[in-house]
């Protein structure tokens, strides 16, 4: 996947990038990690994995 173009659009705004580092004690943590670091970002678990699209423009029949 080529993320050139977001990222291009991105530096518009002239963003602060920072590397982010994840450390477990073991394989098997790494996914319960990785959901808490995902909802923590995404503003919670409900949000990160409802659909949310926005509502269409076409009138209902």
């Amino acid at each position: 996947m080529n993320f050139q173009g977001l990222r291009s659009y991105k530096d518009k705004f002239n963003p602060e990038w920072e590397p982010r580092y994840i450390a477990v004690q073991s394989t098997w943590s790494l996914p319960s990690a990785l959901l808490g670091a995902t909802a923590l970002i995404g503003g919670g678990l409900r949000s990160t994995f409802s659909n949310n699209s926005p509502p269409s423009s076409k009138p209902d029949p």
